[in-house]
């Protein structure tokens, strides 16, 4: 048997690492928001229609 660990790193991940995921996290919120806006606005508008 070949006594093999696992290939992934255990540890902490680099500073611009850490920034670079909150800064997609911060984009990935704002678009759900924006689109969330826009599709409950749609909704009021057909609501508001004869």
């Amino acid at each position: 048997m070949v006594d093999n660990p696992p290939t992934m790193k255990i540890g902490r991940h680099s500073f611009l690492h850490r920034i670079e995921r909150g800064l997609i996290g911060i984009g990935m919120s704002v678009i759900a928001y924006l689109l969330e806006r826009a599709i409950l606005r749609s909704i009021k508008r057909e609501e508001t229609r004869p």
